[in-house]
C-alpha cells in the first residue's frame, strides 16, 4: 500500500465521491450515525479495488464484489423514501410506566452485566471480544444488553433535561452513566462511547426536534476520546499496562 499510496488516495476519493452521493439526503448532522457508517464503508469498498489494481487479486472476483455491492446499494436506496410513521397510541400514565422500565431495565442491565462478567469473563480482557457469547448459550445477553442500555441511556437524557431533579434523581442519572462508561471500557470496543452520541442525536432529532442541541455532544466526545484511548493501550500491549 505504501508504495501505491496515490493509488490508494485516488481510489479512496472516488468510492468517497460516490458514496457521499449515496448517503447525503440521509445524513442530518455531523453527529449522525450514518457518518460512521459511511467512513466504515468507504475505507472497505476500497479494498477489493485497490487490490485488483495492484494485481493482487482478479478481474472476476472485482467484478463481483462491485456488482454485489451496487445491488446492495439500490436495494438500500429504494425502500428509503417511504416515510417513518411513529404509533401516535397513548399510554396511561405513560411517564409513571417510563420510569419504573428506567429503573428495571437498568437493574437488569447491571445484573446481566455482572453474571456475564463472572461466567465468561470481561471482554477487555479476552483476546477477542466478539466471541465472548460463542458457544456459551448465553446469547440471549448480547440481545437484552443493547437495548436496556440505549432505553436506559435515552431516559436519562430526558430526564435530566424534562424532569423536576432532586437529589435522588441526579444520583441515578449519574449513576447510570457511569455504569455504562465503565461497561463500556470493559467491553473492549474502541467505538463504545459513540453510544452516548448516537442516542443524543436520536433523542435530539426525534423527541426533541431539535437538531441545534445535539452540538452539545463535544462533551461526550472528550469523554469519548478517553475511553477509547485507553482501551487502545490496554489492547495494544498485551495488557502489560495491567501488571
Amino acid at each position: 500500500m505504501f508504495e501505491n499510496y496515490l493509488l490508494y488516495a485516488l481510489l479512496l476519493i472516488c468510492v468517497a465521491f460516490f458514496f457521499y452521493i449515496t448517503f447525503r439526503k440521509y445524513i442530518h448532522t455531523l453527529f449522525d450515525p450514518l457518518i460512521l457508517t459511511f467512513i466504515s464503508i468507504v475505507f472497505t469498498t476500497v479494498v477489493p479495488f485497490f487490490l485488483y489494481f495492484v494485481g493482487e487479486i482478479n478481474l472476476e472476483l472485482t467484478l463481483y464484489f462491485a456488482f454485489a455491492h451496487l445491488a446492495f446499494w439500490l436495494a438500500f436506496l429504494i425502500p428509503a423514501k417511504k416515510e417513518i410513521t411513529f404509533s401516535r397510541l397513548l399510554i396511561t400514565d405513560e411517564k409513571k410506566v417510563a420510569y419504573i422500565l428506567y429503573i428495571s431495565l437498568l437493574l437488569i442491565y447491571l445484573i446481566l452485566t455482572i453474571v456475564s462478567y463472572s461466567l465468561l469473563g470481561i471482554p477487555l480482557f479476552k483476546e477477542s471480544r466478539l466471541e465472548v457469547y460463542s458457544g456459551s448459550g448465553l446469547g440471549l445477553f448480547a440481545r437484552i444488553l443493547p437495548f436496556a442500555q440505549f432505553y436506559c441511556i435515552f431516559y436519562s437524557f430526558y430526564f435530566w433535561e424534562n424532569e423536576r431533579k432532586t437529589f435522588f434523581s441526579k444520583g441515578l442519572i449519574v449513576l447510570s452513566f457511569i455504569i455504562f462508561l465503565i461497561t463500556g471500557i470493559l467491553s473492549g470496543s474502541r467505538a463504545s462511547f459513540f453510544v452516548f452520541i448516537f442516542v443524543y442525536w436520536g433523542y435530539s432529532l426525534f423527541f426533541l426536534k431539535d437538531t441545534k442541541n445535539i452540538y452539545k455532544l463535544y462533551k461526550f466526545l472528550i469523554i469519548g476520546f478517553v475511553i477509547t484511548l485507553f482501551s487502545f493501550v490496554v489492547k495494544s500491549n498485551d495488557y502489560d499496562i495491567l501488571t
